[in-house]
């Protein structure tokens, strides 16, 4: 069996053992996102003139906040796959160490923003070049944007970056965990050269350990679209139950993400069990007895003695 097998049948007897702290913990961390959220985004909502001012300090808060909470989810989630005691406590343990981690985000971000200038340059390319893909005529005979085409591109573009910067920085949480004395730029290279040569192997058991979760968020995704212009109280309901069941199975999905990045830092760092994490198994309450042996090998023993 190989070691990447080992890993995999550790992330699922995890994941089945630890269902109930997995769902509490990513429903605390969304509330708790959301409620600080709202705050942080009350300037923008509520604010004036100087609105527009706020935007840049405003994204620089959730992304910092966004670091810290994730920080806390690896922390917790580490601590479920290597069989550790874990408490929904855990989940905030990014609040003790926030300028590090919020720094580590900002740093993963800017690189980030560097991998979406890379992949604009193409696409800046193929407008210039075919210029009638992304420019459609109106009912009034008037050159518009083709709206969707550029949505869907742009989507695709964060989404390649941000799946380029996960790749290259996916260990930075456990690794600042591990080596809380390395500070936020050598844990960032650290965790770069970690996973050098080995990025393309982790998105492939990324997607093996959360496919499922992933394909039943897109089709539940898909099922919400089609009923998005359908009328009906009926078709109101399955449109909301779609988008719901899309967004339990995309959670779910991350949370095998960060289950299955876990034992693949515990594999390249040569920290990798051979058995699945079991469950916490309470501590007795009183000691055992002794053995009391019995009378024929009391009595061999007396006469020894004798």
């Amino acid at each position: 069996m190989s070691e990447l097998h080992t890993v995999y049948r550790n992330v699922r007897q995890c994941f089945r053992t630890q269902m109930g702290k997995i769902c509490a913990s990513l429903f605390v961390m969304i509330v708790c996102l959301s409620a600080v959220s709202s705050v942080i985004l009350s300037p923008l909502v509520f604010g004036s003139g100087s609105g527009a001012m706020l935007v840049l300090p405003v994204l620089i808060a959730e992304i910092c906040l966004s670091g810290i909470f994730l920080y806390g989810l690896f922390f917790l989630f580490s601590r479920l796959y290597r069989g550790e005691r874990a408490i929904l406590g855990n989940l905030f343990a990014g609040f003790r160490v926030w300028p590090q981690a919020a720094g580590a985000t900002l740093m993963m971000y800017v690189t980030m923003f560097a991998w979406l200038c890379v992949f604009s340059v193409p696409v800046s390319l193929a407008i210039m070049r075919w210029p009638s893909l992304f420019v459609i005529q109106t009912e009034n005979g008037e050159p518009a944007l083709n709206m969707d085409l550029a949505l869907l591109v742009s989507a695709g573009l964060v989404a390649a970056s941000y799946v380029c910067m996960s790749l290259r920085y996916a260990f930075v949480y456990l690794y600042m965990q591990a080596h809380a004395e390395v500070s936020v730029f050598a844990s960032l290279r650290k965790a770069a050269e970690l996973l050098r040569g080995f990025r393309l192997k982790l998105l492939l058991f990324c997607l093996r350990c959360c496919g499922m979760w992933l394909a039943l968020a897109a089709v539940c995704a898909a099922a919400a679209a089609f009923l998005s212009d359908a009328s009906g109280a009926a078709n109101t309901v399955l449109r909301y139950a779609a988008s719901s069941c899309m967004s339990v199975s995309a959670y779910l999905g991350a949370a095998n993400i960060v289950l299955a990045v876990t034992g693949f830092y515990d594999w390249r760092t040569g920290t990798l069990s051979s058995e699945p994490p079991a469950a916490e198994q309470p501590a007795p309450l009183l000691p055992p007895a002794p053995e009391t042996p019995a009378p024929e090998e009391r009595g061999a023993q007396e006469r020894a003695d004798g």
